[in-house]
């Protein structure tokens, strides 16, 4: 690993039960030096992605706001997205979200609030969330190949468990085959007490760069889930279509 990708880990560390770093946060959790935990706090402070809190305690910067600015205005899959989410949210009613898979791990980047949509959801825009709960990841994970879903149980092999999925990639593949087959994933109240969902894949080039998702409060009246699942996969494949 170079210098440039040691300094970068700091930002790594940083959570929503962990929002401000110490230098000894970052010796404890990146096994360096106290002199160079110190030399990376003041790299990151030079160019703003740390800004002093109380005396020996660092936040995350202003220019982490400068450049989600950029990737809400120049990310490829967003730009794609962005005025058809909208036109779905208006004719469904529903929340729609765009997520990202990222690093074994799924992550909404934009998001269409409907009239009918939950009043809160935990798949708010930047938050990680994992592979194994909620329609907007389960899509994503029933999409992957034995071969990626085995480096997901070597490396998250307890949340997987406790997900109550299969430990083993060709069972777990097996028993995600439904979701492929039909080509949507249905949750209710996965994540989010009162929360339903409904999500495809977003692909490019044959890879899985995320899923298209429609979250309605299940108070909603006159539910159509034909009818959304089918607005889904349409609005998906002109997405792809203007990624390609």
């Amino acid at each position: 690993m170079n210098k440039t990708s040691k300094v970068l880990r700091v930002l790594s560390l940083f959570s929503d039960s962990r929002k401000y770093l110490t230098a000894a946060d970052i010796v404890k959790q990146l096994q360096v030096s106290q002199a160079t935990a110190y030399r990376y706090i003041q790299e990151l402070k030079e160019v703003g992605f740390l800004v002093g809190d109380a005396p020996g305690s660092y936040v995350l910067g202003p220019a982490l706001i400068r450049l989600d600015r950029l990737v809400r205005e120049h990310d490829p899959l967003i730009s794609a997205s962005r005025e058809l989410m909208q036109q779905l949210s208006r004719q469904t009613g529903a929340t729609v979200l765009l997520a990202r898979h990222v690093d074994g791990a799924v992550m909404s980047v934009a998001q269409a609030i409907g009239r009918y949509g939950p009043a809160m959801f935990s798949y708010e825009r930047g938050r990680v969330m994992p592979l194994y709960q909620g329609s907007p990841a389960v899509v994503i994970l029933a999409n992957l190949s034995q071969a990626q879903l085995n480096e997901r149980i070597a490396a998250d092999a307890l949340a997987i468990e406790a997900a109550g999925l299969p430990l083993d990639a060709a069972n777990l593949y097996r028993s995600l085959t439904p979701i492929r087959q039909q080509g949507f994933a249905y949750t209710h109240g996965a994540v989010d007490q009162g929360v339903m969902g409904w999500s495809v894949a977003i692909r490019s080039a044959n890879e899985v760069l995320g899923s298209f998702s429609a979250l309605l409060d299940d108070t909603t009246p006159e539910v159509r889930p034909k009818k959304i699942i089918e607005e889904l996969r349409r609005t998906a494949l002109r997405i792809e279509a203007r990624l390609d």
